[in-house]
C-alpha cells in the first residue's frame, strides 16, 4: 500500500512539472512532449487504482478491516532490567570516553523507567559485593571529602553500585527503602554506608539510626579489604566514624582518642574529626597532650590538631593556650602558621552570613587575642597574616554591628 502512495506522488509530481515547463515555453513541441506525458500517467494512475482495488476486494472478503490510510509505526522493544545491568557490567568509563559516559547515564535512567520492576535484578547484583569503578575525574558533584561526608546526589556515579544505589532511590517505595537498608546493614564499605546512612535518613528519619550506627562501628573495629587501592576507600575511617558524628554517636570517644596517632606517626583524621564533632571543646585537654606527643614527628601532622584548636580560639582559655602555642611553634611552616592566623575569620563561627550573639562575643574575643599574641620579632609573614586577620574580623564586627535586631 506505501509502495503504491509513493508511486502515485511521484507520477503527479512529473505532470505538474511538466505544465510548468509548459506555461513557461508556450512551445507546440513541448506540448506534444506534456500529451504524451499526461497519455503515459493516466495509463499507469489506471493500472495502479486497478492493483489497489484489487488488494481491498482480497482483504474485506477476508474479513478484515480495510483503509486505504496507510500508516507506519514503529515498535522499540523495551530493554529487560537483567538486560541493561548486563551492558552496565560491559561499560568501562573514563574520561576520555563521552559514548560510555551518556550510554551508562541513558541505561540508569532506562532502569529507573521500569521503576519497582528492576529492584529484583538490582539487588541481585548488589548481593554480588562486586563492583565497576568510574574514572574520579568525571564523578561530577561528588567529592571524595576528608571529613566523612558524602552527598546524596550525584552528576555521574563514582562506580555502578552507586549508579544503582541512586536507581533504587529514584524508584523510590518501601520496596526501594528495604532494599536500601539490607544494603546498610551488610555493605563492607564506609563511603556506601554513608551514603546509605544519608540516603535513608531523609526517607525515614532515624528509623535507621542504630543500624547505622551497629554497621559503622562493626567495621572500625573489623574491617573488610577490598583487596584494592580504590579513591572510595581512601578515607575509609573517616566515612566510618563520619556516620557516628552525623547520629552526635560519641559512644566511641574514649576509644577515638586512643587511636588519634596511627603506627606511622600519622594523624588520624577521621577520628580527630569524630572528636571535634561529638565532644566539641570538651576534647581540647586530650588534643592539647596529643600536640607534646613524642611520636608525632612530623609537623604537619600537627597542623590538623592545632585547627581543632582554633575551631575553639576566643571560646575557651584551653584552646586559646593551645591556639597559642601552635601559631609559635617552629616546626610547623610558616604557610601553616599563616593560615591559622588569616583563617581566624572564619573557623568555628555558627553563621558567618548572619552572626548570631555567640558570633559577636566571638570576633572581639579574638581581636583580644591578636592582641595579646602578636609580637614585634614575628617574622613579616606572621605579622602580615595578624594584619589581615584583625582587618578582616574588624569589618566582620562592623557588619554584625548593623544587623536588625532579633
Amino acid at each position: 500500500m506505501k509502495q503504491i502512495f509513493a508511486i502515485s506522488l511521484a507520477a503527479i509530481a512529473g505532470f505538474g512539472l511538466a505544465w510548468a515547463v509548459v506555461s513557461k515555453h508556450q512551445s507546440a513541441n513541448w506540448a506534444d512532449v506534456l500529451r504524451q506525458k499526461e497519455r503515459n500517467w493516466i495509463t499507469e494512475k489506471d493500472a495502479l487504482a486497478a492493483q489497489l482495488s484489487a488488494v481491498q476486494a482480497q482483504l474485506a472478503s477476508s474479513g478484515k478491516n480495510v483503509s486505504t490510510r496507510t500508516e507506519l509505526v514503529e515498535v522499540t522493544k523495551k530493554q529487560t532490567p537483567q538486560e541493561i545491568i548486563a551492558l552496565l557490567k560491559t561499560l568501562r568509563i573514563s574520561s576520555k570516553d563521552s559514548k560510555n559516559i551518556r550510554q551508562a547515564i541513558q541505561q540508569l535512567e532506562n532502569l529507573i523507567e521500569l521503576g519497582e520492576g528492576a529492584l529484583p535484578e538490582i539487588q541481585a547484583f548488589l548481593a554480588t559485593q562486586t563492583d565497576i569503578e568510574y574514572d574520579p575525574s568525571i564523578f561530577g558533584s561528588w567529592k571524595i571529602s576528608k571529613d566523612g561526608r558524602v552527598p546524596t546526589d550525584f552528576v555521574f556515579p563514582p562506580s555502578l553500585r552507586f549508579g544503582l544505589f541512586d536507581a533504587t532511590r529514584k524508584i523510590g517505595g518501601l520496596k526501594a527503602e528495604k532494599l536500601l537498608a539490607d544494603m546498610l546493614q551488610v555493605t563492607g564499605r564506609g563511603a556506601e554506608l554513608a551514603y546509605l546512612t544519608r540516603v535513608l535518613q531523609n526517607v525515614s528519619p532515624f528509623t535507621y539510626r542504630e543500624l547505622a550506627i551497629s554497621s559503622a562501628k562493626e567495621l572500625l573495629n573489623n574491617p573488610i579489604s577490598t583487596g584494592t587501592e580504590s579513591a572510595l576507600d581512601k578515607y575509609e575511617r573517616n566515612y566510618l566514624f563520619g556516620v557516628l558524628a552525623f547520629y552526635k554517636d560519641g559512644s566511641l570517644a574514649q576509644q577515638a582518642q586512643g587511636q588519634l596517632v596511627q603506627a606511622d606517626g600519622k594523624i588520624d583524621q577521621g577520628a580527630l574529626q569524630y572528636l571535634k564533632e561529638t565532644l566539641g571543646q570538651q576534647s581540647i585537654p586530650a588534643i592539647a597532650q596529643l600536640y607534646g606527643d613524642a611520636r608525632i614527628a612530623d609537623g604537619q601532622q600537627k597542623e590538623p590538631l592545632a585547627r581543632l584548636a582554633l575551631n575553639f580560639a576566643g571560646a575557651d582559655a584551653q584552646a586559646d593556650a593551645l591556639y597559642k602555642i601552635a601559631i609559635k611553634d617552629p616546626s610547623l611552616t610558616p604557610d601553616s602558621r599563616r593560615e591559622l592566623i588569616e583563617d581566624l575569620n572564619q573557623d568555628g563561627f555558627d553563621n558567618l552570613k548572619n552572626f548570631s550573639e555567640r558570633d559577636v562575643q566571638l570576633i572581639k574575643n579574638r581581636l583580644t587575642l591578636i592582641n595579646n599574641y602578636r609580637q614585634d620579632t614575628d617574622p613579616k609573614i606572621i605579622t602580615d597574616a595578624f594584619n589581615e586577620a584583625k582587618k578582616d574580623l574588624e569589618n566582620m564586627l562592623a557588619k554584625a554591628s548593623q544587623r536588625p535586631p532579633p
